[in-house]
């Protein structure tokens, strides 16, 4: 299983449609993982755990301790996916833990810089950070949020962020909040908005290999279908939370299997396994759903 790993509850951006922000169990704040705890559950669940684990926050990076954990993963044959926003990075330490990296995520909502700003905010060194990560050749995926405001530049979006990562990840907006979903949601865009932006991301669905998933995204803008697959949160990816508990998805609070902070791992991923059992099949095709990425 691969650990989702929420370092801390801080970020240095103000994304609006950011899970933190919709959902009535999280909140932003100053608070961060027990480096200590989170080491010892590696170590002691490392057969159950894949190669690869996932870091994201708030922002990871602005946990001080971040790049010497990345660089004592490989120790344990372990890599490190990051999610970061990319605005505050120490390029030296960077270069320094890249044995510890696997793969970088980042967003990047459009090619704009100032249109980008506006839907993440703060996000003004992200394309300076970027680049550099290019030089230093390492692997980069790049996900865009589909929103009203960026929706009719889906492909000059696609065309011009390409050359910055191996991947391009499209996906459209999901809040819980009616108000913020209705001002940024394209779902009650007119059919016919909706289906010019499908062409428009064509060609990336069949270059970037997401031809099912640009499939389920026709389903579902233009006829309201969700598509029904097996989540794999709580199977093949779980979370840990930045407080140490653990559950299969940020949006199931209610089944958290344990904390690291005081439970025996093998109690934790046990209980990991019979919590999967409980969880109905996905409904958040949206940007919410991590799977995805």
């Amino acid at each position: 299983m691969i650990p989702f790993i929420v370092m801390t509850n801080q970020c240095n951006s103000g994304c609006f449609y950011c899970f933190y922000n919709d959902e009535e169990e999280l909140s932003f704040g100053k608070e961060a993982i027990n480096k200590k705890s989170l080491k010892r559950f590696l170590v002691k669940a490392r057969e159950d755990l894949s190669d690869e684990i996932i870091l994201t926050g708030g922002e990871p990076f602005l946990v001080p301790w971040s790049y010497d954990f990345i660089k004592w993963l490989p120790e344990n044959n372990m890599k490190a996916s990051i999610i970061t926003n990319l605005i505050n990075i120490n390029k030296e330490k960077m270069i320094d833990a890249k044995k510890g990296i696997k793969k970088i995520i980042t967003s990047i909502d459009h090619h704009n810089p100032k249109v980008n700003n506006i839907l993440r905010k703060g996000s003004g060194r992200t394309r300076e950070n970027l680049e550099f990560m290019v030089e230093q050749g390492f692997d980069i995926q790049i996900n865009v949020v589909i929103t009203k405001i960026n929706y009719k530049d889906v492909r000059a979006i696609y065309t011009n962020l390409k050359p910055y990562a191996n991947k391009i990840f499209f996906q459209p907006v999901g809040l819980d909040n009616p108000e913020l979903q209705k001002k940024y949601g394209i779902e009650d865009l007119p059919r016919e908005e909706l289906e010019k932006m499908l062409i428009k991301l064509a060609p990336w669905a069949k270059q970037e290999n997401y031809n099912l998933h640009y499939m389920r995204m026709n389903s579902y803008l233009l006829e309201g279908e969700k598509p029904f697959a097996p989540c794999q949160m709580g199977k093949e990816i779980f979370v840990i939370d930045y407080d140490g508990s653990i559950a299969p998805c940020f949006r199931r609070h209610d089944l958290k299997a344990g904390n690291i902070h005081k439970d025996e791992p093998e109690i934790i991923m046990k209980n990991l396994r019979d919590n999967y059992e409980k969880l109905d099949s996905p409904s958040c095709f949206t940007s919410k759903c991590f799977p995805l990425y």
